[in-house]
């Protein structure tokens, strides 16, 4: 079973000490360079434009790809400082819990397009719905068939199962048609109720999807169906709610 997550903003590259000393190649390392080298072109002006930030944090930007190739790298998965990342802790996985989340867990990246947890990766600011000068689509398009068939290629290794947990938006990187015709692919949401309807509530997504994912790593979890068995701060596997390609958990709140 494969666990697609999500990126995030937020990164975080001062050394930590790892379970393990293994830092592996991301599989699209290229093509992140090649993007790498286009971001590079940008003036700190034209970050501040291409992104809609502040001009302090499009001089970072700018800097991080002035120095792309010289700085600091650090495994994925502790790299990624966001919400999730934090609410997952990952530092505090043994080595036997790490090995597990680097066979199973892939991350999706508008630079890198794929990273396992322990893929080396350099400090950036990127997003899938940009188009970059010299491109003629958005980065979403530009991986949207490399990140389909590499993960078609690695979930045929995984049982041909894969877990999403990654936020909606980010099914537009991939062809969801194409990874189900080779693939079970299930879709988790999280819903609360509320005025006696299920809704999905943006804030609590991200502590729910770190949860379940430490759980499945911490448990070894790689079928899908062993999923359902999950439960957290009241939230339960919706059989009625669900169907055969979204699994629904929900908790009234």
């Amino acid at each position: 079973m494969l666990i697609i997550l999500p990126p995030s903003t937020t990164m975080d590259m001062t050394p930590v000490t790892t379970p393990t000393d293994e830092v592996t190649i991301p599989v699209f390392q290229k093509e992140a360079e090649y993007l790498a080298s286009l971001y590079h072109q940008y003036t700190v002006g034209g970050l501040e434009h291409l992104f809609k930030i502040s001009a302090p944090l499009a001089q970072k930007a700018y800097d991080e790809y002035l120095h792309f190739e010289a700085d600091p790298q650090k495994p994925a998965i502790l790299a990624f400082k966001g919400a999730l990342y934090k609410a997952m802790h990952p530092e505090s996985f043994s080595e036997d819990e790490m090995l597990f989340a680097q066979k199973h867990i892939r991350i999706l990246s508008s630079l890198y397009g794929v990273l396992k947890p322990l893929d080396g990766i350099k400090e950036y600011r990127s997003t899938f719905f940009l188009k970059l000068n010299g491109m003629d689509t958005d980065l979403a398009h530009y991986w949207h068939q490399p990140i389909t068939d590499h993960l078609i290629g690695d979930a045929s290794r995984k049982n041909n199962q894969i877990l999403y947990l990654s936020v909606l938006d980010m099914l537009k990187v991939v062809d969801l048609d194409k990874l189900r015709e080779a693939n079970e692919v299930i879709i988790v949401k999280f819903k609360d109720k509320r005025e006696g309807e299920w809704k999905i509530i943006r804030e609590y997504e991200k502590p729910a999807v770190a949860n379940l994912t430490a759980w499945l790593v911490k448990n070894k979890i790689d079928q899908l169906d062993a999923v359902k068995q999950w439960k957290w701060d009241g939230y339960t596997f919706n059989e009625s709610l669900s169907d055969k390609g979204n699994w629904i958990f929900t908790r009234e709140s």
